[in-house]
């Protein structure tokens, strides 16, 4: 996790100096970066433990099964949640 967050923090703060990945005003860039990591820490490996565990694990483990699938539903929820307003963003 922590090399995660080491390369995710270098590539936001070294490669976009002239702001054309995210936004330039601090209160937006810090929204845009919460969503970043988010979706790194987050979704992302929760997503990949349930599709592991639902199509590759080599035996069934219900256990597995319920907690990734559980926790990226959940996940997908907060996603949601964002867009019910009715953007079709997270950020700008």
């Amino acid at each position: 996790m922590r090399t995660l967050c080491i390369i995710m923090r270098c590539s936001l703060f070294v490669q976009d100096p002239e702001h054309k990945i995210l936004p330039a005003d601090p209160k937006e860039k810090s929204v845009a970066i919460q969503w970043l990591f988010w979706q790194n820490a987050g979704l992302g490996p929760m997503q990949g433990q349930s599709n592991h565990f639902s199509r590759y694990a080599p035996e069934y483990i219900p256990y597995g099964v319920a907690r990734y699938s559980t926790e990226t539903k959940r996940l997908y929820s907060v996603l949601e949640s964002a867009l019910a307003d009715g953007r079709s963003y997270i950020v700008r």
